[in-house]
C-alpha cells in the first residue's frame, strides 16, 4: 500500500509531465534540505528551531497526503511550540521522520512520467 496520494498533484498538472516531475523533485530536494536543518538544530541542542523545520516540511506532505509521515512532523512541531520537547524525544523522531521520508522518497521516484 502507498505511502502517499499524488492525485492533487496530478490534477494540478494537468497533462503537463515536466512539471509534474518537477513537483516530486521539489518535494524530493526540499524535505532532504528540511530534515538536514533538523539534524543540525538537534546537534545544537536547539529544539524550538527543530519544531520550525517540521512545520517546514508538513505542509508539501499534506499536498502528497504522506499520511505516516504528518504525524511525526506534527508531533515535533507542536511539541516543541510547547517546550514539551524533550532532547530523547527529538532524537527518536528525527530518526523516525528520516527514515520514513527516505522510504516515501524512494516510493515516489516511482512515479515520475515520461
Amino acid at each position: 500500500m502507498k505511502k502517499y496520494n499524488l492525485d492533487l498533484l496530478k490534477e494540478q498538472c494537468g497533462e503537463d509531465k515536466n512539471f509534474f516531475n518537477e513537483m516530486i523533485d521539489i518535494f524530493i530536494r526540499s524535505t532532504n534540505e528540511g530534515i538536514a536543518s533538523m539534524e543540525e538544530m538537534l546537534a545544537k541542542n536547539d529544539l524550538k528551531m527543530l519544531g520550525h523545520y517540521a512545520h517546514k516540511i508538513v505542509s508539501p506532505c499534506r499536498h502528497i497526503e504522506a499520511e505516516t509521515l504528518i504525524p511525526l512532523l506534527k508531533e515535533m512541531e507542536t511539541d516543541a511550540e510547547s517546550g514539551e520537547l524533550t532532547k530523547e524525544r527529538a532524537e527518536l523522531l528525527v530518526k523516525q521522520i528520516k527514515e520514513e521520508a527516505s522510504s516515501l522518497m524512494e516510493e515516489i521516484k516511482t512515479e515520475y512520467t515520461s
